[in-house]
Order: C-alpha cells, then structure tokens, then sequence
C-alpha cells in the first residue's frame, strides 16, 4: 500500500499571525507536530477580553457557546508541549 508507507518529509515550521487568527494557530500548533514556533501579534491572551469588553469592534466571530466554561487561551498554552509560541 503505497499510501499507507508514505510518510510525510520531516519539516520545522514557524507561523507569525496578525490577529485573532492566531487562535487558529494556536488549536493547529495543538496537533500538528509540523509546526515549532508560533509568533501571535496583536492577538487576544483570553476569552476573557471579550467579556471585560463587550462592546469591542470585531471580536464576535470568536464568540462559540459556552466555549470559556471547558477552556481559556491560557490553557491552550498549558496543553503546549511547544514552549516558541510569544504574544506581541
């Protein structure tokens, strides 16, 4: 099975964000081994931000339901085993 003995080129990737989309980063840096350093500018450091400032332009896109009561970005960080990811 040609699919199953290919295996993907060994590859160290760093990925800078401007942006809440480095929350997206930050679940991929979760899973994908690939990636070894994360720079995030700009970027929220907790879901708390939204709640301290409800009236905040353009954050509502990162609003899931009742996603705060299971986990935080700080607990994205805990769950790291990559210790590159730096805030700006």
């Amino acid at each position: 099975n040609y699919i199953g003995q290919w295996q993907q080129p060994a590859v160290d990737v760093e990925v800078t964000t401007m942006g809440n989309i480095g929350i997206a980063a930050l679940h991929a840096s979760l899973f994908s081994p690939a990636i070894k350093k994360v720079n995030l500018y700009a970027c929220l450091k907790s879901y708390r931000e939204i709640f301290d400032q409800p009236l905040a332009k353009n954050n509502y896109h990162l609003v899931v339901n009742d996603l705060a009561s299971y986990y935080d970005i700080p607990d994205l960080l805990s769950w790291q085993s990559l210790q590159q990811i730096k805030f700006y």
